[in-house]
This record gives structure tokens, C-alpha cells and sequence, in this order.
């Protein structure tokens, strides 16, 4: 980017809360049968 503004700036520090917030979710894929197997998870409980 060229010349970042502020709405820039606030959009990044928003991406990042989000990426921190979510460490613990993710996907897996193992590919080490003939299957494919997609598991994925999160944390459901929003109450902490």
C-alpha cells in the first residue's frame, strides 16, 4: 500500500483482534489414507 489512511490502519488492528481471537480454531486435513478426512473444530462455548 501506497499511503495507508487511518480506515487502513483500523481495518489491520480489527483483522488482527480477530486472528488472536481465534488461535484455538482451526482445520485439519490428513491425507495419509485413501479417504480424505476434513475435521474441523472451535470453541463454542462464547461465555469464556
Amino acid at each position: 500500500m501506497d499511503r495507508p489512511t487511518d480506515l487502513h490502519v483500523t481495518a489491520v488492528k480489527r483483522i488482527m483482534r480477530y486472528l488472536k481471537g481465534t488461535l484455538a480454531d482451526g482445520i485439519m486435513y490428513n491425507h495419509s489414507t485413501d479417504k480424505a478426512n476434513l475435521l474441523g473444530w472451535s470453541d463454542s462455548d462464547y461465555a469464556g
